[in-house]
């Protein structure tokens, strides 16, 4: 099969891409990837960010995402609030807030302190252990999103706009004179482009890997001197129909690094200062209660070559048992009432590509041999609020139109 422009991978990038190119490209693997960072419940979009870059990017997604027809039809994005706390010797709520007084939308951030805690949630938050944490900031502006529900509703429109979408798994990439010359499936298929596009995610070394060792690639020039894979484990956990009426009333909650709690319904911020003018979508019996918390994961071995999958930051990589329980021991300093001997729990971990500096990696292949080769990967567990407006900037990257010189410099391929 051959086309102008391949994308490997359904997921945020490649959607994103597909979608605001319409029927010039094609897509290929399976939809949704199990155990990807996309394959969830539900999704945070916010603009609360230390860096002015991503906060006017998150700007720009959110208006997309309160105003494309395709998302307020199927009702996939429902504004919510949090609230924010910080640890004590962490000056992180601060930056974020100077950065939204500096920016040009209006600081909607109020103050919120442990009174005001107990005070409206005394007995969903009553017996939080608040050790080394103090309340910063709530805000009306963080938004629930149903994240696979909205990367297949762009998915649909890709397709009904003209995209091909092929599902398969990629075995190899094949090299010639010019680049890459073919691409092979599992089940025997071939294809061909002009160019091929990653958007694979935390599997891109692992496909990668086969080809560099081919061309003889030093470790720097290996995808893997970009960026690495990285889990986030996620428990959930299921209501009772009194439990849904009572953890409804809470916001999204954030522990400094620690974690998030949140409902994978519209969740209000329930508080005085903030006024909500529109009825509340309740969740239902035996709905998932979601909490996640963000750490390193454990390392895979694949033949000749081991893939660590965890940040090179210092710090432990744990197997997957070991990290369950590290993560249900986090939850109960954090909210004990909802572990009990009885209840249903769901524990997975989502996979995502991570860089070093948390920026994407939106560039083409450096090394003259891969010159049609393309990647929009690096999500760093911040990329899926930009859902709807990410794929402008990748389409320019493959058209070799720049996207300025902060973006280019940011998401090009770096020496760390």
């Amino acid at each position: 099969m051959d086309c102008d422009i391949l994308i490997i991978g359904a997921g945020i990038f490649g959607v994103s891409t597909a979608i605001l190119q319409e029927s010039q490209y094609w897509m290929s693997p399976p939809y949704p990837p199990p155990r990807a960072a996309l394959t969830d419940t539900s999704k945070i979009v916010r603009a609360d960010y230390t860096n002015p870059f991503y906060m006017e990017m998150a700007y720009e997604a959110m208006d997309a995402w309160a105003n494309w027809p395709i998302f307020t039809k199927a009702g996939v994005f429902n504004r919510t609030g949090w609230l924010v706390f910080d640890y004590q010797d962490k000056d992180r709520s601060t930056r974020i807030r100077n950065c939204f007084r500096a920016s040009s939308t209006e600081d909607v951030t109020v103050d919120f302190t442990w009174k005001d805690v107990n005070e409206k949630w005394p007995v969903e938050l009553g017996q939080v252990k608040g050790e080394g944490l103090e309340s910063s900031y709530s805000s009306p502006s963080p938004t629930w999103a149903d994240a696979s529900g909205s990367l297949k509703v762009m998915l649909d429109e890709a397709v009904r706009l003209g995209v091909r979408y092929e599902v398969g798994e990629v075995s190899r990439l094949v090299q010639g004179q010019n680049g890459i010359e073919n691409l092979f499936t599992k089940d025997g298929r071939i294809f061909r482009a002009k160019k091929i596009l990653l958007t694979t995610g935390a599997w891109t070394s692992q496909l990668m890997s086969p080809l560099e060792d081919e061309l003889g690639f030093s470790d720097a020039e290996r995808v893997e001197s970009q960026l690495t894979a990285e889990g986030v484990p996620i428990v959930q956990f299921k209501l009772s129909k009194e439990e849904v009426e009572q953890y409804s009333r809470l916001p999204i909650i954030v522990y400094g690094s620690g974690g998030i709690f949140h409902h994978p319904f519209q969740t209000p911020l329930a508080t005085a200062l903030i006024t909500q003018n529109r009825p509340i979508a309740p969740a239902n019996e035996g709905e998932d209660f979601k909490i996640q918390h963000y750490r390193l994961l454990e390392y895979r071995d694949h033949g000749d070559r081991t893939y660590h999958y965890g940040s090179s930051r210092p710090g432990p990589i744990y197997r997957s048992d070991d990290l369950k329980e590290k993560h249900l021991g986090h939850i109960r300093m954090r909210l004990p009432q909802i572990i009990g001997d009885d209840r249903q729990v769901t524990w997975r971990a989502c996979w995502e590509s991570v860089r070093p500096d948390k920026d994407q990696l939106i560039a083409r292949h450096p090394h003259p041999r891969l010159s049609n080769l393309y990647f929009a990967v690096g999500g760093s567990f911040h990329s899926w609020k930009f859902l709807p407006t990410i794929g402008i900037y990748v389409v320019n990257v493959l058209e070799e139109v720049g996207n300025g010189k902060e973006r280019d410099q940011r998401w090009g391929w770096k020496t760390y």
